[in-house]
């Protein structure tokens, strides 16, 4: 099925994995199966060796998500120099 969010994304599947865990063997798995597998960046040491892991699991897209509790600006640098390519941003209320 392609619909124009596959097309944007280069994925086969409409479908978003839910960025749930900083796991890249998940989401190279998602994005190997034709959907965009996704990790979570917010609670990493380390976002560039994520992303290189998960790289190293797929040739297909995948992205990373950061939850805006504070400043992730270093981390989303490390991303990207990584060579992330599809990032999403969920902010938080806190009460």
């Amino acid at each position: 099925m392609s619909t124009p969010v596959c097309e944007l994304l280069g994925i086969e599947q409409p479908i978003v994995q839910a960025p749930m865990a900083a796991i890249p063997r998940l989401a190279a798995a998602v994005s190997n199966a034709g959907a965009l597998g996704m990790v979570t960046l917010t609670w990493s040491d380390d976002t560039a060796a994520v992303i290189r892991e998960a790289a190293a699991l797929t040739a297909r897209p995948f992205g990373g998500n950061f939850v805006l509790t504070s400043d992730h600006h270093r981390h989303l640098d490390h991303a990207l120099e990584a060579g992330l390519k599809i990032v999403s941003f969920v902010w938080r209320r806190c009460r």
